[in-house]
């Protein structure tokens, strides 16, 4: 809301309701200001439908890659207490098969692969950490 306010230039009222009643989540949210004349607020309809979505959406955005990024470094650091390979240690012995893991950004790399790649990454820094062998080969390609 306080995006809401900025893109407005004015303090906001507001309330709002999450309603799960139906197959989609959703919020409701009643809003009421006075603009710089100190009348009430009118907002253009064009914001009410887009702008307000649309900061929304940036709001999720950042969150989602917030989120992302602690649960790959949770996983990057993690260790099976059962002292087993913890799976990214498998992935990347897995990948190894030459002795070499290809983590390069490059054409035709999915999305998901370089999701993967930044995770292995991670749990490359750890192996490094823990004294593990983790550098790349003298002579190896970026």
């Amino acid at each position: 809301m306080s995006k809401l306010e900025g893109d407005l230039g004015t303090k906001l009222d507001w309330v709002a309701v999450n309603h799960f009643n139906t197959g989609h989540p959703h919020v409701h949210v009643i809003i009421n200001g006075r603009d710089e004349l100190d009348e009430d607020l009118v907002i253009n309809g064009d914001y009410i439908a887009h702008g307000i979505r649309e900061r929304a959406s940036e709001l999720m955005d950042a969150r989602t890659r917030s989120c992302h990024r602690d649960r790959a470094a949770a996983q990057a650091r993690g260790r099976d207490r059962s002292g087993s390979l913890h799976p990214l240690d498998r992935a990347l012995i897995a990948e190894a098969g030459e002795g070499l893991v290809d983590l390069r950004h490059g054409a035709g790399r999915s999305a998901r692969h370089l999701r993967t790649a930044r995770l292995l990454l991670a749990r490359l820094a750890s192996w490094s950490e823990w004294g593990l062998p983790s550098e790349p080969a003298s002579g190896a390609g970026n």
